[in-house]
């Protein structure tokens, strides 16, 4: 039986002034930040506002211009609603509940994958990744 404070031949000692891996604190630096489900939440609501303003716009207006206004108008009401009713706290709430049994990254993707799947990502990325 080898001695618990004898290091192993094949792994190096730590640098100087980094203690026992046993005693760091695997908590990422970014870890009490909220997920990105209030943000993914606010979109769904304006993505659907945004459809539901193209409908009605190119109901009662010219069709084409009527979609286009009806669209942008609706963009911005779907994102207000929810904003106003609270549901993307709520639902930032959840996902921080959520993050500490799946894991933060897994509801990172999540949020990611709907924003992409509704057109809002910050940048272009294959979701499945």
């Amino acid at each position: 039986m080898q001695d618990p404070h004898q290091k192993h031949a094949l792994y190096p000692s730590a640098p100087q002034g980094y203690e026992d891996p046993a005693q760091v604190s695997l908590n990422t630096p970014g870890a009490n930040r909220s997920t990105n489900v209030g943000k993914a939440t606010s979109k769904a609501g304006a993505y659907g506002g945004s459809e539901l303003g193209s409908m009605l716009g190119g109901a009662v207006g010219p069709p084409v211009i009527g979609n286009i206004i009806g669209n942008l108008v609706g963009e911005r009401v779907g994102e207000k609603v929810v904003k106003d009713t609270g549901f993307d706290k709520f639902a930032s709430k959840t996902g921080g509940k959520v993050s500490n049994v799946i894991g933060k990254d897994r509801v990172e993707k999540m949020g990611e994958i709907t924003l992409t799947a509704l057109g809002y990502s910050e940048h272009e990325e294959c979701v499945c990744c």
